[in-house]
């Protein structure tokens, strides 16, 4: 399995709709089950930092998540767009692999 980690700090006020995107039933969950292969989303927040989140998208593999982004790529430009209001800071911390 694929697991592809973020970190995102979000903007002050943005607190409810940022969760609402990125929960395990939020807006990227919801567009991500259009693939037979997505498995699942796991948003956890930072217990001492309030605005510190970490979003784990899990996959059956690479090649899954990337034949979705190539088949989806508007729906997901548009959504991740629409996204960047909420955070301060995004960073990729890297696809890691279930061994």
């Amino acid at each position: 399995m694929l697991h592809i980690v973020w970190e995102f700090r979000i903007r002050k006020g943005a607190r409810r709709a940022f969760e609402t995107h990125y929960s395990a039933n939020g807006t990227w969950a919801k567009l991500f089950r259009k693939s037979p292969d997505y498995i699942e989303t796991i948003l956890v927040k930072d217990r001492l930092d309030r605005e510190r989140y970490l979003v784990t998208d899990i996959w059956k593999d690479w090649n899954s998540f990337r034949k979705f982004k190539s088949k989806y790529k508007n729906a997901y430009e548009a959504l991740d767009q629409d996204c960047e209001r909420l955070t301060s800071e995004e960073k990729l911390i890297g696809n890691f692999q279930t061994l």
